[in-house]
Protein backbone atom coordinates (compact mmCIF):
# COMPACT_ATOMS: atom_id res chain seq x y z
CA UNK A 1 0.00 0.00 0.00
CA UNK A 2 2.45 2.23 0.78
CA UNK A 3 4.56 1.79 -2.13
CA UNK A 4 1.13 2.45 -4.73
CA UNK A 5 0.73 5.46 -1.80
CA UNK A 6 4.65 6.75 -2.91
CA UNK A 7 4.63 5.76 -6.53
CA UNK A 8 1.07 7.86 -7.14
CA UNK A 9 2.62 10.96 -5.33
CA UNK A 10 5.60 11.07 -7.34
CA UNK A 11 3.56 10.82 -10.52
CA UNK A 12 1.21 13.82 -8.43
CA UNK A 13 5.03 15.69 -8.23
CA UNK A 14 5.89 15.30 -12.15
CA UNK A 15 2.59 16.85 -13.12
CA UNK A 16 2.23 19.47 -10.43
CA UNK A 17 6.06 20.59 -11.43
CA UNK A 18 5.62 20.09 -15.31
CA UNK A 19 2.39 22.37 -15.58
CA UNK A 20 3.76 25.14 -13.12
CA UNK A 21 6.88 25.61 -15.48
CA UNK A 22 4.25 26.40 -17.99
CA UNK A 23 1.73 28.28 -16.00
CA UNK A 24 1.62 32.12 -15.83
CA UNK A 25 4.29 32.32 -13.65
CA UNK A 26 6.28 33.88 -16.48
CA UNK A 27 3.96 36.78 -16.43
CA UNK A 28 4.82 37.58 -13.11
CA UNK A 29 7.52 40.41 -12.06
CA UNK A 30 10.77 39.20 -11.70
CA UNK A 31 12.48 39.83 -8.28
CA UNK A 32 15.95 40.12 -9.80
CA UNK A 33 14.84 43.10 -11.85
CA UNK A 34 14.75 46.53 -10.40
CA UNK A 35 12.78 48.30 -13.42
CA UNK A 36 14.95 51.46 -12.99
CA UNK A 37 17.93 52.58 -12.63
CA UNK A 38 19.90 56.32 -11.24
CA UNK A 39 23.01 58.26 -11.52
CA UNK A 40 25.80 55.89 -9.51
CA UNK A 41 26.52 56.96 -6.04
CA UNK A 42 29.66 58.14 -5.33
CA UNK A 43 31.97 56.41 -3.32
CA UNK A 44 33.66 58.47 0.02
CA UNK A 45 31.20 60.68 -0.10
CA UNK A 46 28.44 61.27 3.06
CA UNK A 47 24.97 61.01 2.46
CA UNK A 48 22.19 61.75 4.75
CA UNK A 49 20.93 58.27 4.55
CA UNK A 50 21.19 54.26 3.70
CA UNK A 51 18.98 52.37 3.64
CA UNK A 52 19.53 48.72 3.10
CA UNK A 53 16.88 46.21 1.64
CA UNK A 54 14.39 47.29 -0.77
CA UNK A 55 11.38 45.39 0.11
CA UNK A 56 8.17 46.65 1.15
CA UNK A 57 10.05 48.36 4.44
CA UNK A 58 13.23 49.60 2.26
CA UNK A 59 11.24 50.82 -0.55
CA UNK A 60 8.77 52.76 1.88
CA UNK A 61 11.42 54.40 3.29
CA UNK A 62 12.96 55.60 0.62
CA UNK A 63 9.90 57.39 -1.02
CA UNK A 64 9.31 59.05 2.55
CA UNK A 65 13.32 59.95 2.98
CA UNK A 66 13.35 61.49 -0.76
CA UNK A 67 10.27 63.24 -0.64
CA UNK A 68 11.95 65.18 2.73
CA UNK A 69 14.31 66.24 0.01
CA UNK A 70 16.99 63.42 1.90
CA UNK A 71 19.47 62.04 -0.56
CA UNK A 72 19.25 58.15 -0.24
CA UNK A 73 21.61 55.56 -0.88
CA UNK A 74 18.81 52.04 -1.57
CA UNK A 75 21.14 48.57 -1.99
CA UNK A 76 18.85 46.53 -3.00
CA UNK A 77 20.95 43.30 -2.36
CA UNK A 78 22.36 41.03 -5.05
CA UNK A 79 20.17 39.21 -7.53
CA UNK A 80 20.80 36.26 -5.80
CA UNK A 81 19.62 37.60 -2.26
CA UNK A 82 16.45 39.04 -4.10
CA UNK A 83 14.99 36.01 -5.48
CA UNK A 84 15.05 34.53 -1.22
CA UNK A 85 13.41 37.62 -0.40
CA UNK A 86 9.90 37.81 1.45
CA UNK A 87 8.80 39.64 -1.25
CA UNK A 88 9.68 36.79 -3.95
CA UNK A 89 7.63 33.85 -1.60
CA UNK A 90 4.72 35.99 -0.52
CA UNK A 91 1.67 37.04 -3.31
CA UNK A 92 -1.16 38.18 -3.35
CA UNK A 93 -1.61 40.06 -0.09
CA UNK A 94 -5.99 39.20 0.15
CA UNK A 95 -6.27 41.14 3.32
CA UNK A 96 -6.03 44.91 2.26
CA UNK A 97 -8.43 46.06 0.33
CA UNK A 98 -7.13 47.22 -3.25
CA UNK A 99 -4.20 45.23 -3.63
CA UNK A 100 -6.08 42.36 -5.16
CA UNK A 101 -5.12 43.06 -7.98
CA UNK A 102 -1.90 42.20 -7.69
CA UNK A 103 -0.05 38.85 -8.86
CA UNK A 104 3.56 39.76 -6.86
CA UNK A 105 2.09 42.74 -4.58
CA UNK A 106 5.46 43.41 -2.44
CA UNK A 107 7.17 43.04 -5.73
CA UNK A 108 5.13 45.31 -8.23
CA UNK A 109 4.68 48.09 -5.64
CA UNK A 110 8.39 48.37 -5.16
CA UNK A 111 8.61 48.87 -8.66
CA UNK A 112 5.71 50.95 -8.97
CA UNK A 113 7.23 53.43 -6.02
CA UNK A 114 10.70 53.18 -7.26
CA UNK A 115 9.35 54.15 -11.11
CA UNK A 116 7.25 56.88 -9.59
CA UNK A 117 10.38 58.22 -7.74
CA UNK A 118 12.56 58.29 -10.53
CA UNK A 119 10.08 59.69 -12.99
CA UNK A 120 9.24 62.60 -10.32
CA UNK A 121 10.44 65.83 -9.81
CA UNK A 122 13.31 64.27 -6.70
CA UNK A 123 14.84 61.57 -8.70
CA UNK A 124 17.91 63.57 -7.99
CA UNK A 125 17.82 62.63 -4.23
CA UNK A 126 17.25 58.49 -5.23
CA UNK A 127 20.58 56.37 -5.29
CA UNK A 128 19.95 53.02 -6.20
CA UNK A 129 22.88 50.47 -5.69
CA UNK A 130 21.84 46.64 -6.82
CA UNK A 131 24.26 45.02 -3.93
CA UNK A 132 24.50 43.53 -0.89
CA UNK A 133 25.95 45.45 2.26
CA UNK A 134 28.89 42.93 4.05
CA UNK A 135 29.62 45.32 6.54
CA UNK A 136 28.24 47.93 8.33
CA UNK A 137 30.87 50.12 10.90
CA UNK A 138 30.41 53.34 12.37
CA UNK A 139 33.53 55.69 12.91
CA UNK A 140 33.19 59.42 13.90
CA UNK A 141 29.46 58.75 13.91
CA UNK A 142 29.86 58.58 10.07
CA UNK A 143 28.35 54.75 9.15
CA UNK A 144 30.75 53.48 6.72
CA UNK A 145 28.81 50.67 4.53
CA UNK A 146 31.29 47.85 2.32
CA UNK A 147 29.35 45.83 -0.17
CA UNK A 148 30.06 42.96 -1.99
CA UNK A 149 32.21 44.00 -4.75
CA UNK A 150 34.41 46.39 -1.98
CA UNK A 151 33.04 49.24 -2.59
CA UNK A 152 32.80 51.95 0.64
CA UNK A 153 29.57 54.41 1.24
CA UNK A 154 29.47 56.55 3.98
CA UNK A 155 25.96 57.92 5.65
CA UNK A 156 24.86 59.97 8.95
CA UNK A 157 21.86 57.03 9.48
CA UNK A 158 21.61 53.63 8.48
CA UNK A 159 17.80 51.92 8.21
CA UNK A 160 17.80 48.43 7.90
CA UNK A 161 15.29 46.80 5.95
CA UNK A 162 16.50 43.73 5.38
CA UNK A 163 12.90 41.99 6.90
CA UNK A 164 13.25 38.26 7.20
CA UNK A 165 13.12 35.12 5.32
CA UNK A 166 11.43 31.56 6.70
CA UNK A 167 13.94 28.94 6.71
CA UNK A 168 12.85 25.69 7.87
CA UNK A 169 14.88 23.10 8.33
CA UNK A 170 13.57 20.25 6.80
CA UNK A 171 12.51 22.41 3.97
CA UNK A 172 15.26 24.94 3.36
CA UNK A 173 17.25 21.99 1.72
CA UNK A 174 15.30 21.09 -1.22
CA UNK A 175 14.19 25.00 -1.75
CA UNK A 176 17.61 26.20 -1.79
CA UNK A 177 18.67 23.09 -4.49
CA UNK A 178 15.15 23.38 -6.55
CA UNK A 179 15.81 27.24 -6.83
CA UNK A 180 19.38 26.64 -8.45
CA UNK A 181 17.50 24.92 -11.59
CA UNK A 182 14.38 27.54 -12.02
CA UNK A 183 14.02 30.80 -10.65
CA UNK A 184 10.53 30.33 -10.71
CA UNK A 185 9.07 29.49 -7.12
CA UNK A 186 5.86 28.24 -8.06
CA UNK A 187 7.22 24.94 -8.78
CA UNK A 188 9.30 25.23 -6.10
CA UNK A 189 6.51 24.87 -3.71
CA UNK A 190 5.12 22.35 -5.78
CA UNK A 191 8.44 20.21 -4.65
CA UNK A 192 8.14 20.87 -1.28
CA UNK A 193 4.74 20.30 -0.77
CA UNK A 194 5.35 16.73 -2.34
CA UNK A 195 8.98 16.68 0.19
CA UNK A 196 6.54 17.12 2.91
CA UNK A 197 3.89 14.59 1.50
CA UNK A 198 6.68 11.90 1.82
CA UNK A 199 7.53 13.02 5.27
CA UNK A 200 3.73 12.04 6.46
CA UNK A 201 3.47 8.68 4.96
CA UNK A 202 7.43 7.20 6.17
CA UNK A 203 8.02 9.09 9.23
Amino acid sequence: MNKFRITLLMVIALISITSCLYCEEDQLVSPKVIPVTTVQAEENRIYPIAIVGAGAAGTMAAKRATLNNNQVLLFTGAKQERRRSRGNWVRKVDNIPGLEKYKRTVLELRNEALTNIVNGPMSHNLFIIEDSIITIEKEDGIFKLIDISGCIYLAKYVIMATGMMDEQPFKIAFVQFFLMLTDKPLPTVCFVMVIEAFKRILL
